[in-house]
């Protein structure tokens, strides 16, 4: 017997809504139509229209308040991100599932990214790095200039999604090291910048990619090194394992 409290139809309600509410061009703080309206006008019952409304408020999209009628508070993906980030604990995992994530994104979609780069993007990151390194080797810390660098690298593609997924990484990345920083060399660090910076630069879509992946690798070894399984490499004949 199939379960008919739970249909594809009355999952993808509150997504029926916010699309439905967004047709409205509704501005932040705008009341919304009643919940009889808003079943009329899309053909489903006032209890499934009142079901889909909840989980908007959850979502933070839209407000309530003990009598008076809801709010719009607006939905854009990178807002939901930022609420994503709001519920993630600052755990070593959290920051290593983050750092997948991004790990995935960022190294399938910088070839198109580059393509996209102007020649001032460009020259803009290749700064970046440069600070970076200078900054690294006169023992300052240049958090601020990673995460620039990371925003900077997809730009192009004005992804308001990932933007999104960008700061939300930033977020709780920040809370985690604050109490457990990373016991590393940052000139290294900051030298692995430039290198990408600067493949991207000479139009090296490969070394590029390259570059990239291999700095997302040693960041989760950094903050998680049990997460990430050692590599036998070879260094004058003998094999050698890594951390």
């Amino acid at each position: 017997m199939s379960d008919s409290s739970s249909t594809p139809d009355r999952d993808a309600l509150h997504l029926r809504l916010i699309d439905h509410l967004s047709e409205r061009a509704l501005e932040p703080g705008d009341q919304l139509p009643g919940e009889l309206d808003l079943a009329q006008e899309m053909n489903v019952s006032r209890p499934q229209v009142r079901e889909g409304l909840r989980m908007l408020e959850a979502l933070g999209v839209v407000r309530s308040r003990q009598g008076a009628r809801r709010t719009w508070l607006g939905f854009s993906a990178s807002a939901f991100a930022h609420q994503l980030a709001a519920t993630l604990r600052p755990s070593a995992r959290a920051v290593v599932e983050l750092l997948d994530i991004r790990q995935a994104l960022e190294t399938a979609m910088l070839p198109r990214a580059m393509a996209l780069m102007t020649v001032e993007d460009k020259d803009a990151l290749q700064r970046i790095a440069l600070e970076m390194v200078e900054r690294a080797e006169n023992g300052e810390t240049f958090t601020s200039q990673d995460e620039q660098f990371h925003r900077l690298i997809l730009a192009s593609l004005d992804n308001e999604l990932l933007n999104g997924l960008h700061a939300a990484f930033w977020s709780v990345y920040g809370s985690y090291t604050e109490h457990h920083p990373p016991n590393e060399d940052p000139v290294p660090v900051a030298r692995m910048h430039l290198r990408i910076a600067e493949a991207v630069k000479t139009g090296d879509t490969k070394r590029a990619v390259h570059e990239l992946d291999a700095h997302y690798y040693g960041v989760r070894a950094r903050v998680s090194p049990q997460s990430v399984p050692s590599a036998s490499v070879e260094i004058g004949g003998a094999a050698v394992t890594t951390p």
